[in-house]
């Protein structure tokens, strides 16, 4: 018998499904018996209900299993949970323990949940019980969280700047902890594997294939670790999880996550799951919804080079909008936006009925925020009408005359 825990997320219920696949008896550790057996009516598994605060609970779920695998959510309490969980595995007799870490995870890193990672990585090691460590890398599915955006507005934005990281499929993951899991105990005993893909790439590339694959233009907004936990907060994500999330995509920012390692290829015995494929698979998923954004035989690619500063922005943009008002010709309200940098620096356009004004320095919740690259920018506006809220969006070349386009009445028409 092998017992999953986090078995209703992402990675736990390609895991369950796997052993199942492979004729092995699972038993699932689930807070509600009743959601699990909604989630997995298919499935053939047996249920265990509890809760990782309750000792007891776990032991009543590992008793007459061999196997574990261990996958706690992210929480402050998650070093609490995993010592919960080796107490009741040693208490029932549980052979091996193969346990969901993350990569980087080590208990001085300044990711606090990565330093969970490590502690709990590290409290295992020590406990006695046989184990394996998986550290796999980000995984193509988190893609998913970002689908509603990528549909409605053809566009993601994430704090990465033109970082590579070698991304992998979940299935791939779940793939080597079935393997491990089902080997012969020995074979990957007090082992550590770090799981990566075989292609590193940047989130430039990743909004290029999925555009490649919906036949629609997607483009990837790099946005401040500041406007990200905003963001992640606004979605109803607790502070906590929101701060530690974004402070490992800070870390993931300084490419530290770009190094490939041949760990699934040598496990599975075939290459990992590509994001082409992964794209392809999930076109239908990913496809925007806007008629206008019709991706071309040869779309613009964003420039992964330097950004132009704000300063230099800022100065254009004041010089063009003063030289030329007529610029604004078709607005018609009052909109309101900041342009915002990629070195951190941001400026406030306002128009008003045609007039316009412009000063340094983003104001607080703007109607629309612009990030831009250095060739490319994206606009995203709303504002309210007696009928509703009116959302736009385009796309334009930033240079020379062109430049933001305060040809408004092409952005915002």
């Amino acid at each position: 018998m092998i017992v999953v825990t986090g078995v209703t997320g992402v990675i736990g219920q390609e895991v369950a499904k796997e052993l199942v696949a492979a004729g092995h008896p699972v038993r699932a550790f689930v807070r509600n018996r009743k959601k699990g057996q909604g989630i997995f009516k298919d499935l053939k598994l047996e249920f265990a209900e509890g809760q990782f605060d309750d000792v007891a609970s776990l032991e009543a779920a590992f008793r007459g299993a061999e196997r574990v695998f261990l996958l706690t959510p992210v929480d402050p309490k998650q070093v609490e949970w995993n010592q919960n969980v080796i107490h009741a595995a040693r208490a029932a007799g549980v052979k091996q323990i193969v346990r969901l870490s993350g990569i980087l995870a080590a208990p001085e890193t300044p990711c606090e949940m990565l330093q969970l990672h490590g502690v709990c990585d590290e409290q295992l090691a020590n406990s006695g019980l046989g184990y394996t460590i998986l550290r796999p890398n980000s995984f193509y599915q988190n893609m998913f969280w970002l689908q509603s955006v990528i549909r409605a507005r053809a566009l993601f934005a994430l704090p990465m700047k033109a970082a590579q990281q070698s991304l992998l499929d979940v299935r791939d993951i779940a793939a080597v902890a079935a393997k491990v899991l089902t080997d012969d105990v020995s074979a990957h005993d007090k082992q550590t594997y770090v799981l990566t893909g075989s292609e590193p790439l940047t989130y430039y590339e990743v909004a290029e294939k999925l555009s490649r694959a919906t036949g629609k233009t997607i483009t990837y907004l790099d946005i401040t670790p500041e406007e990200a936990v905003r963001t992640m907060i606004g979605y109803g994500v607790p502070e906590w999880t929101a701060q530690t999330v974004v402070d490992f995509r800070k870390i993931i920012a300084t490419g530290a996550c770009a190094a490939t390692t041949d760990v699934v290829p040598r496990l599975l015995g075939r290459a990992p799951r590509s994001f082409t494929d992964f794209a392809r698979e999930n076109a239908a998923t990913f496809k925007p919804t806007t008629q206008e954004n019709t991706m071309s035989d040869s779309p613009v690619t964003q420039s992964k080079d330097e950004p132009k500063t704000w300063r230099g922005y800022y100065e254009e943009i004041r010089e063009v909008l003063t030289a030329d008002p007529k610029r604004t010709v078709g607005v018609t309200g009052s909109w309101q936006f900041n342009l915002l940098g990629n070195d951190g620096g941001s400026f406030f356009v306002e128009i008003d009925d045609g007039k316009f004004r412009v000063e340094e320095g983003a104001v607080e919740n703007p109607a629309v925020t612009i990030a831009m690259t250095k060739d490319d920018y994206i606009a995203m506006a709303s504002k309210k009408t007696p009928g509703g809220e009116l959302f736009m969006a385009g796309r334009m070349r930033v240079s020379g005359d062109a430049m933001l386009g305060m040809r408004a009445e092409a952005l915002f028409s």
